[in-house]
């Protein structure tokens, strides 16, 4: 018995190290229940885990290499949006990963359009489980990527070999998953409440269910009182934050040259202030820095999710009106920065009034649909009210006219709005 609980131990240890948030949260008990009934597999390259519409039978693991995640008729991202895009506002890069898939066209064919790639230390199959036992069928298939690149393996004697081309995956077997394992994700991950919160924002309008689910995956849920820092200037810039109520104040410290980029001199001033359905932190995982150039404290108490900007980032291609979106509010967000830190820097002891441009430069700071809006659809926006105000001016010089030669006053405004709201319906 004393060298079957080394040997655990012992798995435990490596576990921990490879995948260090599969047994996160759990008991010793628990844990052991757990590794004693792991089973370990080896997936060639482009070998099928599980089909889509398959019996949910384990939940997953990726130790070594990596899996591919496609699923067929499903929730589809909307293309008639992409195809409205303007070309010369997308990067070279976005045009060629619109037209080319992530992996091959043949497993496209074969499986259904490609979701995600999941690398070593992520989990998987455990939205199939349901409590009562009745489980769904598997949403997506899931597919061997093999080795991933890892040419070389190392022995327990630190010899280097030639490693074979498959993933290695740990699987725990259902009956095992839901008693040891379900009711703690159930708890972690919220599943329904991050996917319903992701859904009613437009940022992610056209992401397909199966996308949004596995982004949920990466979302941690915080509640934050008033008055807290949530990211401090100068930390590691690793998550994404979307804000679910509330508001958040944004700052930066005023450097030497009126920007963040030289010494400091300790002025903080203050950016903006966000609300709900906004987000922080993009600006920093679009430009892949490694520390937080900004400093965020909750003004009011606050619900906010955070996800990893690695996955985040990851799933942008595969939605370009989305990518196109964040990247505009990128770079806005730093235009109006240069902006209010050279003011402050120049002028230290004045209040910044701000007149209109400046009223202009600091809302676009703020997320708002108009942000996913290209050039194009701006103009044709523009064009449209134009049209209406026009429509409206020549309605209201008709109903004077006809008011001066007799017309019943008393229906002027009822007419006024039905004018309205008829070139209002006709024009949009």
């Amino acid at each position: 018995e004393s060298i079957t609980n080394r040997k655990l131990d012992h798995i435990i240890a490596l576990l921990n190290v490879k995948c260090p948030k599969l047994l996160e949260g759990l008991c010793k008990r628990r844990a052991n229940n757990v590794v004693s009934k792991l089973k370990l597999r080896c997936y060639p390259r482009d070998e099928v885990v599980f089909a889509q519409d398959a019996e949910a039978d384990a939940f997953y693991t990726v130790i070594r290499g990596a899996v591919s995640i496609y699923a067929r008729n499903s929730t589809a991202v909307n293309t008639t949006h992409e195809e409205n895009l303007e070309h010369n506002e997308l990067s070279p890069d976005t045009k060629r990963k619109e037209i080319e898939p992530p992996i091959n066209m043949d497993r496209s064919e074969k499986f259904g359009r490609f979701l995600v790639q999941l690398p070593p230390g992520s989990s998987f199959g455990e939205l199939s489980f349901n409590a009562d036992g009745n489980h769904s069928k598997r949403s997506a298939g899931v597919v061997s990527d093999g080795s991933h690149g890892q040419r070389k393996v190392y022995t327990s004697d630190n010899r280097e070999i030639e490693a074979s081309d498959v993933a290695i995956l740990l699987l725990i077997p259902s009956d095992v998953y839901l008693k040891e394992m379900f009711g703690r994700d159930i708890s972690k991950h919220q599943t329904k409440e991050k996917v319903d919160f992701l859904k009613s924002s437009f940022i992610f309008k056209e992401w397909s269910v199966d996308q949004l689910v596995f982004l949920s995956y990466e979302m941690k849920k915080y509640e934050i009182s008033a008055g807290t820092s949530i990211v401090c200037e100068g930390c590691r810039a690793e998550n994404v934050f979307i804000i679910k109520c509330g508001k958040v104040q944004i700052s930066v410290k005023v450097q030497q040259n009126g920007r963040h980029q030289q010494k400091n001199i300790g002025t903080k001033i203050e950016i903006a202030t966000l609300g709900a359905n906004d987000l922080f932190g993009i600006v920093e995982a679009l430009n892949k820095y490694p520390k937080m150039k900004r400093t965020a404290v909750a003004s009011t108490d606050v619900v906010i999710f955070s996800l990893s900007s690695k996955a985040l980032v990851s799933f942008l291609p595969q939605v370009p009106r989305t990518q196109y979106m964040l990247r505009k509010l990128a770079r806005t967000r730093m235009s109006w920065e240069e902006i209010r830190a050279d003011f402050a820097f120049k002028f230290p002891s004045m209040t910044l009034c701000l007149n209109s441009r400046f009223q202009r430069e600091m809302s676009a700071y703020q997320l708002s649909p108009k942000m996913a809006m290209t050039t194009k659809e701006l103009k044709r926006r523009s064009e449209r009210s134009l049209i209406l105000y026009k429509a409206l001016r020549d309605a209201r010089s008709a109903f004077r006219q006809f008011k001066n030669k007799g017309g019943v006053e008393m229906h002027g405004s009822r007419i006024a709005k039905s004018v309205s709201i008829t070139f209002v319906k006709t024009l949009y």
